[in-house]
């Protein structure tokens, strides 16, 4: 689930996406749509989470390639300053 609620909102409008505040954008494929949605969701949860979008991104995707699957909820922006602490 992303910012459409589903990606059923993205496809009746023809791949366009938003981010909020911003204009309006093509994305392209389906695939992209997701993508573009998923990446801008972590971005806005972190805003409401107080962290610094670019920071948390790169420390995420740093610790991603090494991270147990079975722990990846511990990279949500909500949890992720007791991760990155200790």
């Amino acid at each position: 689930m992303g910012i459409f609620g589903s990606s059923e909102m993205g496809d009746k409008m023809g791949g366009l996406a938003a981010y909020p505040g911003q204009h309006w954008f093509l994305v392209g494929t389906r695939l992209a749509d997701q993508r573009a949605t998923a990446i801008m969701s972590l971005i806005q949860s972190a805003k409401l989470n107080g962290l610094d979008p670019y920071e948390y991104l790169r420390d995420v995707l740093t610790r991603l390639p090494t991270h147990k699957a079975s722990r990846i909820a511990e990279l949500l922006p909500h949890k992720w300053a007791g991760v990155r602490q200790g």
